[in-house]
């Protein structure tokens, strides 16, 4: 019987698998509905990170209603590549993306590749955990102004409205896209 459980969750993962490819030097991200920038090289890095961390996360829909998830993710950053590989708590892969100078890749057994755009993902972690000045320099080719009040804040800004804020704490980090309507809550070192 549990034989029989494994090859059909294995037959519906294959079987389910989709993905998505993005030439990752042309990936530009719309922090606004009018402006852009594009991903960040992986050599902007200037901390290397490989470990267990816990996400969670909810969006907003337009018609008001919410989705959220948790789950566990390893994470690897370094100055080739930044990936990204979410588990369920039986260690499962859920979902697997893959950032490099030259490409993008998300794949996944659970989520829809055309419901996710990955350079938003990308973006995302390089906010978190990419230099603040590097950022900043590349925010303001896209007319954003990007502010650090202190180590333990980031905020994205256009024409004074708040689109993006980041807070740390400890071995925690919330990220709130006040735009789009998500957030992200992530522990890091957690297993």
């Amino acid at each position: 019987m549990l034989l029989s459980a494994i090859c059909i969750i294995c037959l519906l993962y294959t079987v389910g698998c989709t993905s998505s490819h993005v030439k990752s030097s042309r990936a530009s991200v719309y922090y606004s509905n009018q402006s852009f920038v594009h991903l960040l090289p992986t050599q902007a890095i200037d901390v290397f990170i490989d470990q267990s961390q816990y996400l969670k996360g909810e969006f907003k829909k337009p018609d008001g209603t919410s989705f959220s998830f948790e789950g566990h993710i390893w994470l690897r950053a370094n100055d080739s590549i930044l990936s990204m590989i979410l588990f369920n708590p039986m260690g499962m892969n859920l979902a697997e993306l893959n950032y490099t100078d030259d490409s993008l890749r998300f794949s996944s057994a659970v989520i829809k590749a055309d419901n996710l755009k990955p350079e938003y993902v990308v973006a995302d972690l390089q906010t978190c955990y990419y230099p603040f000045e590097v950022l900043k320099a590349n925010f303001e080719k896209g007319d954003f102004q990007f502010i650090s009040p202190d180590d333990s804040k980031r905020i994205l800004l256009q024409k004074n409205d708040t689109i993006l804020k980041i807070e740390y704490k400890d071995n925690e980090i919330f990220l709130m896209n006040k735009l789009r309507q998500y957030q992200y809550h992530i522990t890091r070192g957690s297993m």
